[in-house]
Protein backbone atom coordinates (compact mmCIF):
# COMPACT_ATOMS: atom_id res chain seq x y z
CA UNK A 1 0.00 0.00 0.00
CA UNK A 2 2.85 2.51 1.06
CA UNK A 3 4.58 1.91 -1.86
CA UNK A 4 1.67 2.39 -4.18
CA UNK A 5 0.97 5.85 -2.41
CA UNK A 6 5.00 6.77 -3.49
CA UNK A 7 4.63 6.16 -6.49
CA UNK A 8 1.65 7.88 -7.00
CA UNK A 9 3.82 11.21 -5.22
CA UNK A 10 7.06 10.51 -6.77
CA UNK A 11 6.04 8.92 -10.15
CA UNK A 12 3.03 11.49 -11.08
CA UNK A 13 3.66 13.88 -13.94
CA UNK A 14 3.36 17.23 -11.44
CA UNK A 15 6.13 15.66 -9.17
CA UNK A 16 8.07 14.93 -11.70
CA UNK A 17 8.55 17.47 -13.40
CA UNK A 18 9.08 19.13 -10.21
CA UNK A 19 12.18 16.81 -9.36
CA UNK A 20 13.54 17.76 -12.80
CA UNK A 21 13.56 21.85 -11.44
CA UNK A 22 15.22 20.47 -8.53
CA UNK A 23 17.46 17.55 -9.00
CA UNK A 24 15.52 15.43 -6.54
CA UNK A 25 12.66 16.40 -4.84
CA UNK A 26 10.99 14.49 -1.98
CA UNK A 27 7.77 16.74 -0.70
CA UNK A 28 8.19 14.76 2.66
CA UNK A 29 12.01 15.95 3.32
CA UNK A 30 10.83 18.99 1.75
CA UNK A 31 8.30 19.87 4.75
CA UNK A 32 10.81 18.50 6.86
CA UNK A 33 8.70 15.43 7.80
CA UNK A 34 10.34 12.60 7.08
CA UNK A 35 9.96 10.90 10.42
CA UNK A 36 6.91 12.44 11.69
CA UNK A 37 3.85 10.45 12.09
CA UNK A 38 1.49 14.09 12.96
CA UNK A 39 2.91 15.57 9.57
CA UNK A 40 2.77 13.16 7.34
CA UNK A 41 -1.15 12.58 8.27
CA UNK A 42 -1.63 16.29 8.08
CA UNK A 43 0.00 15.91 4.35
CA UNK A 44 -1.77 13.00 3.17
CA UNK A 45 -4.99 14.43 4.83
CA UNK A 46 -4.59 17.94 2.87
CA UNK A 47 -4.19 15.80 -0.57
CA UNK A 48 -6.83 12.81 -0.17
CA UNK A 49 -9.31 15.92 0.53
CA UNK A 50 -11.37 16.86 -3.06
CA UNK A 51 -12.13 20.05 -1.19
CA UNK A 52 -9.00 21.28 -0.57
CA UNK A 53 -7.36 23.92 -3.30
CA UNK A 54 -4.43 21.79 -3.88
CA UNK A 55 -5.50 21.40 -7.67
CA UNK A 56 -6.13 17.58 -8.01
CA UNK A 57 -9.68 17.78 -7.02
CA UNK A 58 -10.80 14.25 -6.54
CA UNK A 59 -7.95 13.05 -8.96
CA UNK A 60 -5.81 12.01 -5.68
CA UNK A 61 -8.36 10.11 -3.67
CA UNK A 62 -9.77 8.29 -6.56
CA UNK A 63 -5.90 7.42 -7.38
CA UNK A 64 -5.94 5.89 -3.76
CA UNK A 65 -9.28 4.21 -3.80
CA UNK A 66 -7.99 2.26 -6.48
CA UNK A 67 -4.90 1.52 -5.39
CA UNK A 68 -7.03 0.31 -2.12
CA UNK A 69 -9.45 -1.73 -4.27
CA UNK A 70 -6.33 -3.48 -6.27
CA UNK A 71 -4.45 -4.24 -2.74
CA UNK A 72 -6.65 -4.98 -0.37
CA UNK A 73 -9.33 -8.58 0.02
CA UNK A 74 -12.02 -8.94 1.81
CA UNK A 75 -11.65 -9.78 5.37
CA UNK A 76 -14.50 -10.77 8.18
CA UNK A 77 -15.19 -7.06 9.58
CA UNK A 78 -15.06 -5.54 5.95
CA UNK A 79 -16.34 -5.26 1.81
CA UNK A 80 -14.34 -5.77 -1.38
CA UNK A 81 -13.53 -2.78 -2.93
CA UNK A 82 -13.82 -3.27 -6.71
CA UNK A 83 -12.12 -0.55 -9.35
CA UNK A 84 -15.31 -0.57 -11.56
CA UNK A 85 -16.76 0.47 -8.18
CA UNK A 86 -13.98 3.31 -7.48
CA UNK A 87 -14.23 4.55 -11.24
CA UNK A 88 -18.09 4.55 -10.51
CA UNK A 89 -18.24 6.24 -6.99
CA UNK A 90 -18.96 10.00 -6.48
CA UNK A 91 -16.35 11.08 -4.34
CA UNK A 92 -16.68 14.92 -4.89
CA UNK A 93 -18.29 15.25 -0.87
CA UNK A 94 -15.90 12.73 0.65
CA UNK A 95 -14.66 13.82 3.92
CA UNK A 96 -11.71 13.50 5.21
CA UNK A 97 -10.81 13.92 8.68
CA UNK A 98 -7.74 14.36 10.76
CA UNK A 99 -7.34 12.73 14.88
CA UNK A 100 -11.48 12.23 14.72
CA UNK A 101 -11.45 10.36 17.94
CA UNK A 102 -7.34 9.68 17.73
CA UNK A 103 -7.68 7.72 14.44
CA UNK A 104 -5.16 9.08 12.45
CA UNK A 105 -7.45 9.58 9.55
CA UNK A 106 -10.83 8.98 8.44
CA UNK A 107 -12.23 9.09 4.77
CA UNK A 108 -16.14 9.09 5.28
CA UNK A 109 -18.24 8.42 1.63
CA UNK A 110 -22.07 9.38 2.90
CA UNK A 111 -22.87 8.76 -1.12
CA UNK A 112 -21.21 5.47 -1.09
CA UNK A 113 -21.84 4.56 2.80
CA UNK A 114 -18.08 3.81 2.59
CA UNK A 115 -16.32 5.48 5.82
CA UNK A 116 -12.06 4.43 5.82
CA UNK A 117 -10.46 4.55 9.00
CA UNK A 118 -6.33 5.10 8.09
CA UNK A 119 -3.93 4.25 11.26
CA UNK A 120 -0.84 5.33 10.60
CA UNK A 121 2.76 4.03 11.95
CA UNK A 122 6.25 5.96 11.15
CA UNK A 123 8.87 5.40 13.42
CA UNK A 124 6.53 3.55 16.11
CA UNK A 125 4.61 0.63 16.78
CA UNK A 126 0.80 -0.08 17.48
CA UNK A 127 -1.01 -0.01 20.75
CA UNK A 128 -1.64 -3.54 21.88
CA UNK A 129 -5.34 -3.03 21.54
CA UNK A 130 -5.11 0.28 19.38
CA UNK A 131 -7.06 -0.67 16.36
CA UNK A 132 -9.33 -3.19 18.15
CA UNK A 133 -10.34 0.36 19.85
CA UNK A 134 -10.26 2.66 17.08
CA UNK A 135 -12.26 0.09 14.66
CA UNK A 136 -15.50 -0.27 17.64
CA UNK A 137 -15.43 3.11 17.76
CA UNK A 138 -15.79 3.70 13.63
CA UNK A 139 -18.47 0.82 14.14
CA UNK A 140 -20.50 2.23 16.78
CA UNK A 141 -20.54 5.78 14.64
CA UNK A 142 -21.27 4.03 11.43
CA UNK A 143 -23.53 0.76 11.67
CA UNK A 144 -22.91 -1.74 9.99
CA UNK A 145 -26.13 -2.66 9.73
CA UNK A 146 -27.44 0.31 8.83
CA UNK A 147 -25.65 -0.14 5.00
CA UNK A 148 -22.22 0.90 5.83
CA UNK A 149 -19.18 -0.80 4.44
CA UNK A 150 -15.53 -0.34 6.95
CA UNK A 151 -12.07 -0.04 5.15
CA UNK A 152 -9.39 -0.22 8.12
CA UNK A 153 -6.20 0.49 6.60
CA UNK A 154 -3.02 0.01 8.31
CA UNK A 155 -0.43 2.29 6.89
CA UNK A 156 3.45 2.10 8.14
CA UNK A 157 6.71 2.45 7.03
CA UNK A 158 7.95 -0.75 8.22
CA UNK A 159 6.34 -3.73 7.27
CA UNK A 160 4.37 -4.83 10.38
CA UNK A 161 1.30 -6.52 10.63
CA UNK A 162 -2.07 -5.41 12.12
CA UNK A 163 -2.52 -6.99 15.54
CA UNK A 164 -6.25 -6.91 14.44
CA UNK A 165 -4.90 -8.53 11.29
CA UNK A 166 -8.47 -9.64 10.34
CA UNK A 167 -10.24 -6.46 10.40
CA UNK A 168 -7.30 -4.45 9.05
CA UNK A 169 -5.26 -4.12 5.63
CA UNK A 170 -1.40 -3.69 6.01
Amino acid sequence: MEAKLERLLVEGDDFHTLEKEFEQFCPFEALGMVRSEVRHGNFLAYLLDPKRPHGFHSEILRAFLLALSRTTSPTSGSFRLRPLDVHLMDIQQAEVRREWRNIDLLIVMPSEKIVIPIELKIDSTQGVDQLQRYRHIVESEWLLDHGWKHLNVFLTKHDEAPLDADQWHP
